[in-house]
C-alpha cells in the first residue's frame, strides 16, 4: 500500500472556496506551488509536506471583522497615501509584532493587505 500524496489533503481557498492549484516546478531542487488562481495568492516550498501545511492553514474572521491566522491576530489598517498609487492604502500586521524588521502585508483592500501578509509568512 502507498501513501496518498500530501497535495490530495489541500483544504479549499480560504477566500474564495475554490479547490487550490498544486504544482511540482521542475528546478533543482524541486519546488512545490499550491495557490488559488482566481485569489491570485500562492505558497512556494521545497517540501510538499511544507507548501500543504502553509496553505491548509486557515485565515478566520473573528469578532468585529478581525482576521486571525494560526492563532495570531491580524491587525489592519486604513492608511490614505499622499500618492495616486491606490495599492498600498491597507497594511496588515500580526498585532503581536513590534519589531521593524517584521512583515507588513500591503494592498489596496483589506483582504488584499491580509493576503499579502500571509503570502510572506508562508515564503519564509
Amino acid at each position: 500500500m502507498t501513501a496518498e500524496p500530501k497535495h490530495m489533503l489541500l483544504k479549499p481557498c480560504p477566500f474564495c472556496g475554490r479547490l487550490p492549484v498544486y504544482e511540482q516546478l521542475n528546478y533543482s531542487p524541486p519546488v512545490h506551488s499550491v495557490g488559488c488562481e482566481r485569489c491570485n495568492i500562492s505558497f512556494q516550498h521545497n517540501s510538499e509536506l511544507n507548501v500543504v501545511s502553509s496553505w491548509n492553514k486557515r485565515v478566520k474572521v473573528v469578532k468585529n471583522g478581525k482576521y486571525d491566522y494560526n492563532s495570531r491576530p491580524i491587525k489592519t489598517s486604513f492608511e490614505y497615501p499622499p500618492i495616486p498609487d491606490r495599492n498600498s492604502d491597507w497594511s496588515a500586521i500580526f498585532e503581536d509584532t513590534y519589531d521593524y524588521d517584521s512583515y507588513v502585508g500591503r494592498g489596496a483592500t483589506e483582504v488584499e493587505a491580509v493576503i499579502d501578509l500571509i503570502e510572506q509568512v508562508g515564503m519564509s
